[in-house]
């Protein structure tokens, strides 16, 4: 769609520039459509495309599942609770305590690495 360079008189081709562009965008437009259209009811089952699945951003494709965000709340909330139980159970005898109490600290930092390396 090359069109000389016009001095003076006949500009009607450049007018018409504008019009063809966009008719043809609008073509190639309806054909990808019904091409992804068609491809998207082949690849129906289990493995998709890349450039048939919707897009995400990063963030999305980072973040943790469900499963390991509601496992991850859980645990937290036993680490909670055993830690409160733990500080009651400290008049009775401080040594054993304390090793439980860094075992479990242990524990959840092991889960806080592994969660930031296997998450998604």
């Amino acid at each position: 769609m090359r069109v000389a360079k016009v001095t003076g008189g006949a500009s009607n081709k450049l007018s018409k520039i504008k019009v063809v562009r966009i008719s043809i965008a609008q073509v190639l437009t309806v054909i990808s459509q019904k091409q992804k259209a068609a491809l998207r009811e082949v690849y129906s089952k289990k493995y998709f495309p890349l450039d048939l699945r919707p897009k995400k951003t990063r963030a999305i494709c980072r973040r943790l599942t469900r499963y390991f965000t509601l496992f991850f709340k859980k645990f937290v909330e036993i680490i909670l609770y055993f830690g409160l139980w733990l500080t009651v159970y400290l008049e009775y005898d401080p040594w054993v305590v304390m090793t439980n109490v860094l075992q479990l600290y242990n524990t959840l930092s092991f889960v806080l690495y592994f969660f930031a390396c296997f998450g998604t």
